[in-house]
């Protein structure tokens, strides 16, 4: 007859006795949070187990090859025969005489115990016992089963007591199971002093300071029970000791910075529960988002952020936040909870912000609830900012309060207008109700308040003043403008020519170039002659008018003096007066001087001719006078 029951209200040692004395044929079932176990009782006494896989083989062919029954290759070879032929594990054994039978059930029986004992320890989940033949989870062929005669269950309950009373006493020693030791310099002195077996030897390799025992237990082959036991006594001889949280966040940072991120989070994750502190808990944040571990990283992070709330410390909180939400930014409570620390910063605009991002990140989620009351918060943070109104509207939309969304998008319109002019305020309305609003009715309402409105209104007006004003401006500045080139830009160009005529005059003047010289100044005057630099022009053009008539009168002087000794030269140098100088009084001057100079020299040839004449009169050579006076 089958029965059941809850472990929290019944003893299992009693269970296993009432099973044993009534001699009765079934299958224990234990289902706990810790684990699920099959006992298969045979007449009152055990006779299967079932068993998990250790690095994907049977319970019980790990077993053989840690006690080194079997080779691995033997271990390979029965596992892949199992595979092909389906066959029990211990009929494989048996039958191909891999070891011998008596030797094959002294494994079953300590696996079995190993498997068993731990279950005498569970103080939550339930069982059940079933009449008859083993049940499904036992008919797999990775069960551990014994031979004709099964594993007495006072012997399994025996060892059971004495291990649940050892635990005890290891537990006053290792009070936290996931806790790290190792043999330090001391250890190693006092190890001498302790007599040590192969098993011992095989935990101490381990003892790193970077292994858990649980994980020593599965490395050397060692039942986790034993593990435990030899931790212990090492502990209590000096020779082990517990390894310090200081101790492992500085081991956990050294493999960090040597690249090995993977073995740094597991010494982290150890300690965490014995040391949950910012200490311990950054570092791990920060390697698991190294790993692109992000579901961990934010959890982590989100217990610091909560650390920091806790001491008041809101800059690092602030700083955590922002971390988190680069992990991940799709997140509406993270920006949400970012918003009310930087609140409670003062940083209004960003925590206004930060609402607004929270609440649009709701609206993806059609959170609406969550999404209004955000666009609230930042709404009384900053009541002239018009994205709070926008996102609020859009909200009663979506949760279907149309009137709150028609009042909250005239709200947008007298936000905008704190910062826009009307008619950009107007654009960036419409552009709104575009990509947020599908209800025309509304879209049409709130359009119609807008351009209604008294800004519209004084807009228009005031830009048709503002258009007549800018006329007016630029009419006028266009007159000063003009005048101003005309007074001042003009006059300096002229100003700045005259000095740079005046500059070449000298040397052209003296290299008789006064064609350029008059050229140059009259363009200068036909350019500049109507501004105010004229009085300077015409003071220029006299004086070098001036300095033209004075060199030629200089000329003409100069060839009068020289009629007398050098008549030629004279008179080469009057007659190239008129051309180098025309215009001038000392052109005709030339002339004159030419003129009369060539009359005194006819009037001396007569003269001259009439005294020959006469000589010749006077020799009676009245022929040769004659012809001499024709």
């Amino acid at each position: 007859m089958g029965f059941q029951g809850q472990l929290s209200s019944v003893n299992l040692t009693d269970i296993f006795q009432t099973l044993h004395m009534n001699r009765q044929t079934g299958t224990l079932s234990v289902v706990s949070p810790a684990g699920n176990l099959h006992l298969y009782f045979d007449a009152g006494q055990i006779g299967m187990c079932s068993s998990p896989l250790i690095d994907g083989k049977p319970f019980l062919l790990n077993a053989l090859l840690r006690k080194n029954l079997l080779s691995p290759e033997q271990v390979e070879d029965t596992y892949q025969r199992r595979l092909a032929t389906q066959q029990p594990l211990r009929e494989l054994l048996v039958s191909g005489n891999v070891l011998p039978e008596a030797e094959l059930d002294e494994v079953c029986a300590w696996c079995i115990e190993e498997l068993s004992c731990p279950i005498f320890e569970w103080h939550e989940g339930d069982f059940t016992f079933t009449d008859g033949p083993p049940v499904a989870e036992l008919s797999t062929s990775d069960v551990v089963a014994m031979g004709r005669i099964g594993l007495a269950t006072t012997q399994l309950v025996l060892e059971a007591t004495r291990r649940k009373d050892e635990w005890k006493r290891i537990r006053e020693v290792i009070t936290d199971p996931n806790a790290l030791y190792m043999v330090d310099n001391e250890g190693r002195n006092n190890l001498r002093n302790l007599q040590t077996d192969p098993e011992m030897l095989k935990v101490l390799r381990y003892l790193d300071g970077r292994h858990a025992l649980d994980d020593i237990a599965t490395a050397v082959g060692v039942t986790k029970f034993d593990t435990f036991a030899i931790t212990a006594q090492l502990v209590l001889a000096g020779v082990a000791r517990q390894r310090t949280a200081e101790e492992i966040v500085v081991d956990a940072q050294e493999l960090r910075g040597a690249g090995e991120l993977e073995q740094a989070k597991t010494l982290l994750e150890n300690i965490l529960a014995t040391a949950n502190v910012p200490e311990v808990i950054r570092p791990l944040a920060e390697i698991c988002t190294q790993l692109k571990q992000a579901p961990r990283a934010v959890e982590l992070y989100l217990e610091l952020i909560q650390i920091a709330q806790d001491q008041g410390d809101l800059e690092q909180a602030r700083a955590d936040l922002d971390t988190v939400l680069a992990l991940s930014p799709d997140d509406p409570d993270l920006q949400f909870d970012r918003a009310k620390v930087l609140g409670e910063l003062g940083a209004m605009e960003e925590s206004a912000g930060a609402y607004v991002a929270a609440a649009q990140a709701f609206l993806g989620t059609r959170d609406t609830a969550r999404a209004i009351d955000a666009c609230h918060r930042a709404k009384n943070l900053l009541p002239r900012s018009p994205d709070p109104h926008r996102f609020l509207a859009k909200a009663y939309l979506m949760d279907g309060q149309t009137e709150n969304a028609l009042v909250e998008y005239k709200s947008l319109w007298h936000a905008l207008l704190t910062s826009e002019r009307p008619r950009r305020a107007l654009e960036m309305l419409q552009s709104t109700l575009e990509n947020d609003c599908r209800f025309n009715n509304i879209k049409e309402q709130v359009l119609s308040h807008a351009q209604n409105s008294e800004a519209i209104k004084t807009s228009k007006a005031t830009r048709l003043l503002v258009n007549l004003v800018i006329v007016i401006l630029l009419g006028g500045a266009a007159v000063f403008g003009f005048n101003y080139y005309q007074t001042v830009v003009r006059v300096k160009q002229a100003r700045d020519k005259l000095a740079e005529f005046n500059a070449g005059r000298n040397y052209k003047f003296s290299t008789q170039q006064y064609s350029t010289l008059f050229e140059e100044i009259k363009k200068l005057q036909q350019t500049y002659g109507t501004t105010a630099a004229k009085p300077d022009l015409d003071q220029a053009e006299n004086e070098l008018h001036r300095a033209y008539e004075g060199k030629a009168a200089e000329q003409v002087k100069r060839g009068k003096e020289m009629l007398a000794t050098q008549h030629e030269q004279a008179i080469e140098l009057l007659s190239a007066i008129p051309a180098r100088f025309p215009g001038t009084p000392a052109e005709e001057e030339a002339k004159s001087a030419i003129l009369e100079d060539a009359s005194q020299q006819k009037s001396g040839q007569a003269a001259t001719v009439i005294t020959a004449a006469q000589r010749k009169w006077g020799n009676f050579d009245w022929d040769g006078a004659l012809a001499d006076l024709q």
